[in-house]
């Protein structure tokens, strides 16, 4: 069975309930920066009201406007873009946020799933809370930690290897995580033009656990972290036109290998994604990739409704599913379909912190071999 898993920002405000949807970010990035006061009323305006929308206006040249202005703008959407990457890596590492050295088990769970049928995972997140988790064991079912560099299916180059070389490690067969916008620990030079260019990345280490190792002085990434400091982090910003992003031959490496998957994929499980409508990329990519027959695809979410992904995907192309909308639709799917045994399945649900809490703690009561009890 060939699946391929879909991430949105959802996926990851399961895990950590202070990453914010698209909607919040414009807000925090406005908080978070500090030159906010010197930003145009009519762009301020803009942010406040759509930030996809501004975004893609500050990214791209006007030719109704002189050179200085358009520089200026290309200007505010790179700083507003680091912006974007210092409040998502805050809230990564910050001890506070993850208020436990370990994650959530229904997370290591879908992660040693992932591992051991060597999935296709395509998530639409900047952040590194799975490449964190991944990073470290935490339960007996996954034995090894793997790196965060096998995970991704384009050559990225260590950051420490700038300053010294690093030997080459064998590539621990795992699952791939295909990073299509990007992430906040790769690095380029920020230029417009940048084919060819070597991508770097920062190696999260020591899981959760290292994130409180790190408030206490004791970083094992700064090494690496000290090797960018004239570089730009590679995300790619809820623009409504990607195409800039897509002259980097690794980038469009990496979308054609994920649209191979697809194709090819047996069933498609789409977790905390709601497909905006004006995410023209992902709404042709999908369409484009679709298997030659339908298959099944899962939509598990708390806010999008079957018929607005067939709706924006064409009612053929997939034989559309939806789980329960409910507040714990992502870690009880987990636990239904990616926990092996009921055994397993009663020690997920013991250790998960439930928003809604299961009338009943019983594999069997609880519907994990039928349907979620909520």
């Amino acid at each position: 069975m060939s699946e391929v898993f879909i991430l949105g920002a959802g996926f990851s405000r399961a895990i950590l309930t202070e990453m914010p949807l698209t909607k919040d970010l414009s807000a925090e990035v406005l908080e978070c920066y500090r030159q906010a006061d010197t930003i145009p009323p009519e762009i301020r305006t803009m942010i406040e009201e759509d930030f996809e929308k501004a975004l893609t206006f500050l990214a791209q040249d006007k030719p109704w406007l002189r050179e200085p202005e358009n520089l200026r703008h290309k200007a505010l959407y790179l700083d507003l873009t680091h912006v974007i990457r210092g409040t998502l890596h805050h809230k990564c590492r910050d001890p506070l946020v993850w208020g436990t050295n370990r994650p959530p088990l229904w997370l290591e769970a879908l992660i040693t799933y992932w591992h051991t049928h060597h999935s296709t995972v395509v998530t639409l997140n900047y952040d590194t809370l799975i490449e964190r988790v991944a990073g470290a064991t935490y339960w007996n079912k996954r034995t090894a930690p793997i790196p965060t560099g096998d995970l991704y299916p384009v050559p990225l180059t260590p950051a420490q290897q700038r300053a010294v070389p690093l030997i080459a490690k064998k590539a621990l067969e795992t699952f791939k995580l295909f990073k299509l916008h990007g992430s906040i620990n790769w690095f380029y030079s920020g230029r417009s033009d940048f084919f060819g260019e070597e991508l770097y990345y920062v190696p999260c280490m020591g899981g959760p656990d290292g994130v409180f190792d790190a408030a206490e002085g004791h970083d094992p990434e700064n090494p690496h972290w000290a090797q960018i400091g004239d570089k730009t982090a590679l995300i790619i910003p809820p623009v409504l036109d990607k195409s800039v992003f897509f002259q980097h031959e690794s980038i469009r490496s990496m979308w054609f290998q994920a649209g191979e998957a697809i194709k090819s994929a047996t069933r498609i499980v789409c977790m905390g994604y709601s497909l905006p409508s004006s995410d023209l990329t992902m709404a042709h990519f999908l369409k484009t990739s679709a298997p030659p027959r339908s298959v099944p695809f899962e939509i598990v979410d708390v806010v999008p409704k079957l018929d607005h992904f067939a709706s924006v995907l064409g009612a053929t192309q997939y034989d559309f599913h939806q789980s329960e909308r409910d507040l714990d639709c992502i870690p009880w799917f987990v636990v239904k379909n990616c926990v092996q045994n009921d055994k397993d399945k009663f020690h997920v649900i013991h250790m998960t912190s439930w928003k809604r809490r299961p009338e009943s703690s019983s594999p069997d009561e609880t519907g994990t071999s039928g349907e979620a009890s909520t």
